[in-house]
């Protein structure tokens, strides 16, 4: 997997067409400055994604990303967002969001 330092990193989310129609739309570029780590065998398990698949990122609050968002860096990877939590250590709060990787 390629870091993220740095890179542009597109976001797509899930947008309704019509009643029976619904297609990913492109929400935002972002210029990311962080490193995903790779879970464990166990805790890639837990999330339901393939062992050396599944990352996790820690950003500011602020960030606008949902679960079922996705993302595509430059080299065209893409991943899918499985979950995105609040962790709260007192002084600093952020988001960890587990992203499990979809294709090349």
């Amino acid at each position: 997997m390629r870091f993220f330092f740095d890179e542009k990193i597109i976001q797509s989310r899930l947008s309704k067409v019509d009643d029976y129609t619904d297609i990913y739309a492109t929400v935002t570029a972002l210029v990311w400055t962080t490193k995903p780590q790779a879970l464990s065998d166990q805790d890639s398990q837990m999330y339901d994604g393939q062992v050396g698949q599944t990352y996790q990122i820690f950003t500011d609050l602020d960030l606008d990303i949902n679960e079922n968002d996705r993302l595509r860096d430059t080299f065209s990877a893409e991943y899918k967002v499985h979950t995105v939590s609040r962790v709260d250590y007192g002084v600093y709060p952020y988001k960890k969001i587990i992203i499990i990787k979809e294709k090349c």
